[in-house]
């Protein structure tokens, strides 16, 4: 569609351009905070958990089953030094008790379900507010 637009005359010529200035800008602040903050620091938070544990081994759950029960947990788990086995409890599992609670949503007023039942402090990593 943007080559059809550039080579359609001079308003479409623009209407391109702007088009790809917009996603460029868009492009740079989230390229701007990836180097800011980095890209996390997943790893520290899960050798955190092993360290603190008081459990035989780490049960983990957070308000987002997709990006850590399915994703990193999976990744960085063989990276964590510790002899305690490494579980993640989906936050749709009601009767879990998990020691730690990973929080992802910046709203002060959220609180998960599983907040109830945790028995330590909660860390949250990715809160940049």
């Amino acid at each position: 569609m943007l080559s059809r637009l550039s080579t359609g005359g001079k308003a479409p010529f623009v209407v391109a351009s702007v088009t790809v200035l917009l996603f460029a800008a868009f492009s740079t602040i989230g390229i701007e905070r990836q180097i800011q903050f980095g890209p996390g620091h997943y790893l520290d938070a899960f050798q955190y958990m092993a360290d603190n544990s008081n459990d035989r081994d780490i049960i983990i759950t957070s308000d987002s089953d997709g990006r850590y029960g399915e994703t990193l947990l999976p990744f960085y788990a063989p990276l964590i030094k510790t002899n305690k086995a490494v579980f993640y409890v989906s936050n749709q599992v009601k009767n879990a008790a998990p020691e730690w609670l990973l929080v992802e949503d910046p709203d002060p007023n959220y609180t998960p379900y599983h907040a109830t039942l945790l028995k330590d402090l909660i860390l949250s990593f990715l809160r940049t507010t």
